[in-house]
């Protein structure tokens, strides 16, 4: 580049005077900007709907899903905390028969069912447990009425594979 005269000279052969330059950026450096659209930007719903409601419902399902299984855990807890179950399993494991049918140790299941409900010193137990061990499965159940603060055991059996029919487990 040669400045000659107030001229700027590129090597191209073009010459722009520096006035032309300068006419030239003035244009592109407007001071109006540029005009704003007649709509307002979306707002964040309309921009975001698509991840936010997917989002959403997820969370919703997942928090469904973890009060179920805080729930069941909870009851499970509390079932396997009583003294019917307690005592069930003890005899269970005691037994030589349930030993010899389904090995040691002899564990319980998850999904026990049935009911417990005490109030003061009464209450009352029905409950089915499923038991298993080494070489099988089978089920304890467990009846028993609470009075005065002791359980009394109407029924406490179990059925093992091998067995014509329930061994019986009261004392």
């Amino acid at each position: 580049l040669w400045q000659l005269e107030g001229k700027l000279a590129l090597s191209g052969g073009l010459v722009l005077s520096s006035a032309a330059i300068c006419r030239i950026y003035r244009k592109s450096m407007s001071s109006v900007p540029p005009p704003l659209s007649q709509y307002p930007p979306p707002g964040w719903w309309a921009r975001n709907w698509k991840w936010a409601v997917p989002a959403c419902l997820v969370s919703v399902v997942a928090m469904f899903v973890g009060f179920i299984f805080l729930l069941f855990f909870t009851i499970t807890g509390f079932m396997k905390s009583s003294e019917p179950y307690k005592v069930a399993m003890s005899r269970a494991n005691a037994s030589a028969q349930i030993q010899e049918a389904l090995g040691t140790p002899v564990e319980s299941g998850i999904f026990m069912t049935g009911n417990i409900s005490t109030s003061g010193a009464g209450g009352r137990a029905s409950i089915a447990i499923p038991i298993s061990g080494p070489k099988g499965k089978g089920s304890l159940y467990v009846e028993a009425n609470k009075s005065a603060g002791t359980w009394t055991y109407t029924t406490l059996e179990a059925r093992v594979p091998g067995q014509s029919g329930r061994i019986d487990l009261r004392p």
